[in-house]
């Protein structure tokens, strides 16, 4: 793997990382759980977008579907995530940002913030950065 790959899964990283604490101030009081709910998929979905650039060294889709983030890294024969953090998540990419939409509750914004943090936390473990 090339110095530039690597640096760029890193910031990758870094971004998720960023995501998770936004997404940690969106559950102080006043929650603001629509918010919280949005970093929380944002942070699982630019951790697997750190792993695709660690295994391909290609520039990643610009698009929020996790599912396919995950079948991509298993063609380039990484392992593949869990399914249940980000069939969760996925709809807090875009979803959250619909008035039509009740807001998520406090109960599903602290699993959404947990279910990221397990994404993260599985990236990091897979990539050894």
């Amino acid at each position: 793997m090339n110095s530039i790959a690597i640096r760029s899964a890193e910031t990758w990283l870094a971004y998720a990382e960023n995501d998770l604490a936004m997404a940690a101030r969106g559950l102080q009081p006043p929650p603001i759980t629509e918010s919280a709910c949005y970093h929380a998929e944002q942070a699982a979905e630019k951790a697997l977008k750190a792993y695709l650039v660690w295994l391909s060294e290609e520039r990643v889709a610009r698009h929020h579907k996790l599912g396919e983030l995950a079948q991509r890294i298993g063609a380039l024969g990484g392992a593949r995530p869990p399914d249940t953090p980000l069939a969760v998540l996925e709809d807090y990419a875009v979803q959250v940002w619909y008035p039509e939409v009740p807001w998520p509750s406090l109960q599903e914004a602290q699993r959404a913030l947990e279910l990221a943090q397990e994404v993260v936390a599985w990236v990091r473990d897979a990539v050894d950065l």
